[in-house]
Parts: structure tokens; sequence; C-alpha cells
């Protein structure tokens, strides 16, 4: 969209905020709280009783556990961050609660409130703008025409969750939360997630038992008043892109695919040649003198998610590029070696996270962008022999 169009929707979109009337009409959402806490705290008691509120756990200080190896500039890197919290886990019943598909989707109250917490801002790839004023769905002029969705209808938007990783990480462990609030899948009639029948999608579903009836695809159009709306918390990540997991949610999702212990003993190359962005260049050079050291070369790309799962569940060391494959390391046991390689132009540290979680021993390099500097889906430029000598020191450890 053109800069003085959208400054065009975004001023008639403040303007018409102050018209009688609320957003089925015309308009943004009136009002807004930056937490479903504010917002129910606000209800008179009659209407509160409405709603249902399951609290699961407050938030807690995360963990985060430094590299056992990295590049300094990956150690900076991970130091710009504050320390690590997660976020509050809870599941909201709301009545007659709306789902607007715009951006990462947005829940809103019968009192027409926007509620920001559930609500991903989509300015500067935070979760949430800095102030919830700032939120861009309360500067749109008209919504799309509301329909009715008898029955439950779970809200499962999560930002990127099209993306593999998103999907996996973000998405999957919602269902943990439900659990726990002891509401059940078989009860609910609707899904309302970014379905964009991908591969894994299916398989995720099937597991869960959900059949793709049930699945309502969120998009800008979408616009809908729930019977009853369940809306689970954003506890992966909790804010900001700020890559912190929950132990339950990633023990949730390990348990869709691991019903046993398994044995560690596979080193896997994964390799990302197939694909368009992020290649590793040394790997062509790499894989034979990894391979006399027990590593196979693995391609994700052929696998049902169900296999990925447990070629890494029996891993003891993991090599990868950057990608959003590192994110089956949610499945590696506690002490597998996880070996991700970067481009300096692109280094986003979930695996930091993730592996402080999962007690994994995570080590990390920064190679120089190829093909396409400072942009996110640069090759990656990192000597073989530097991974290979680095491999041979974690095998002497063990």
């Amino acid at each position: 969209m053109p800069p003085d169009m959208s400054s065009l929707l975004e001023s008639l979109g403040t303007l018409s905020k102050h018209l009688p009337g609320n957003s089925t009409f015309i308009g943004p959402p009136r009002r807004h709280c930056a937490t479903v806490e504010e917002w129910y705290q606000s209800l008179s008691g009659k209407d509160r009783l409405r709603h249902v509120l399951h609290w699961l756990s407050p938030e807690q200080v995360g963990t985060r556990n430094d590299p056992k190896q990295a590049d300094e500039e990956i150690l900076l890197r991970i130091r710009e961050f504050p320390p690590p919290k997660l976020a509050a886990r809870f599941v909201a019943v709301i009545e007659d609660g709306r789902y607007w598909g715009r951006g990462h989707g947005n829940i809103i109250a019968p009192d027409d409130v926007l509620l920001c917490e559930l609500s991903p801002s989509l300015q500067n790839f935070e979760l949430r703008p800095s102030t919830p004023a700032e939120h861009e769905s309360l500067r749109y002029p008209l919504l799309p025409r509301m329909q009715r969705l008898k029955g439950l209808t779970m809200a499962l938007q999560s930002p990127y969750s099209y993306n593999f990783h998103h999907f996996l990480l973000d998405t999957v462990p919602k269902f943990e939360l439900l659990k726990q609030s002891g509401i059940s899948l078989d009860d609910i009639d609707h899904f309302i997630c970014d379905y964009r029948g991908r591969t894994y999608q299916k398989e995720l579903l099937e597991v869960l038992g959900i059949n793709q009836q049930r699945i309502i695809v969120s998009n800008s159009k979408l616009h809908v008043e729930c019977e009853h709306l369940i809306a689970p918390s954003f506890s992966e990540p909790s804010s900001r892109l700020a890559y912190q997991y929950s132990p339950q949610g990633m023990q949730f999702l390990r348990s869709l695919f691991l019903s046993t212990n398994s044995k560690q003993y596979r080193r896997l190359l994964v390799s990302r040649r197939k694909a368009k962005v992020r290649r590793w260049l040394g790997e062509a050079e790499a894989f034979p003198k990894l391979q006399k050291l027990g590593f196979e070369l693995v391609e994700l790309e052929n696998l049902s998610l169900a296999v990925q799962a447990r070629l890494f569940s029996e891993a003891e060391m993991v090599v990868m590029p950057h990608g959003g494959g590192l994110a089956n390391c949610a499945f590696c046991a506690p002490g597998t070696a996880v070996v991700e390689l970067f481009s300096r132009d692109y280094m986003p540290l979930f695996m930091v996270e993730l592996s402080s979680t999962l007690a994994l021993e995570y080590y990390a390099f920064a190679g120089n962008p190829v093909t396409v500097p400072g942009q996110m889906h640069s090759d990656i430029d990192v000597a073989a022999d530097k991974v290979i000598d680095l491999v041979q020191s974690i095998i002497a450890e063990r």
C-alpha cells in the first residue's frame, strides 16, 4: 500500500474511533487494554461472570546459559538481550469475543476492547508495541463484515505461524495450555490459525486428532464473533520475539512424538543445500571428513515430522546452518551438542533460549555473508576446518 494511502487510512481510523457505536459497524475498537487481567478487572461483577480466565502460572524469570563456545560477535549479540522472562500462562474464555485476522490476529472483547496482550503487533517485529495505544489495529477505519460462529472457537494465532519453526515451537504449545485448563479438544468446534495446508501442519493436526473441517483459515478479511472464544496466552515466545520457551510447552510437544527415551548415538549434519537461502558453503568440503567421524547427512525436506523427531531424539550431536529445521532440537535429549552456523548479517538466537530450556550443549560460529550481504537470507561462509576442529574437540571430551 502506498505510504500516502496508508497515512490516509490511519487518519480516517483515528477520526472514526470517536464516532458513536462500535467497530462491528465502523471504525476501530473504541478502547484497548494492555493485558487481559486489566480488562477483566475493569468489568462489573455481573459482566465478569460471563467470562472465564484459567490462570496457569505467573510470569517467571527464565534461564539463559552461555554457549559452550561461540564467536565473539555472537556473545555480544546475546548480551544485547535483557534477562529472559517466561510470560504468564493462561487461557481466556470470552463470551461473544471477536477475532479479526489482520496481521497476526486480533482479539476484541464484547465491550469493543482490543486486548493487546492477545493481539500481536506488526510494528518492528515486536509482539507488542511500546505502548498499547500505538497498536496499528486501533487506527483502522473499517473492519471486515462480521459473521457469527456458534459453539467453541479456539484462536491459535501466533506470529509467523506459517513458518515451520514458529508453528512447531510457538503454536503447538498452546494446546498444552488448553490441556492444563481442562478444556477438551473434542469439545472445540472451530480452530482459527494461519493454515496453509503444509505437510507439517497436516501431520501435527492429525496427531492432535483435529480434522481439517474444523479449521478456519485466518486472513485479513476474517472477522468473526464467537459464541465462546478460547484465547490462550502468548507464552512462546513471550514478548518482542525474544525467544523464551516454557518447559511445559516443550514437554507437551515432545510427548506428541516421543513415547520412550531414546539412546543418543547419531551424529547429524543437517543440510540446507536444497534450500534457496542460508546454505553452508563449506558443507561439500566438510562432509567427507565429518562422515569419517560418524556423521550422516540429513535433508529434512524429505522426512515426515515423526521421522525428524525420532532422528533428533537419537542425536548426540547436530551440526546445522541457521534455519527453521533447528526447531527439531526440541526433540533432543539433555546434553546433546548443537553446533549452529550463522551469517554475521543475520543471527537470531532462538537456539540459545531453547538450549537453555532443554539443557543442550550449544555452540555457534558466524561466517561472512555471501550472495546478498545485509539480508537475512545470505548463504553462510564458515570455514569447514573450523567446524571439524570443534567437532573433534567435542568428541574428545565425551
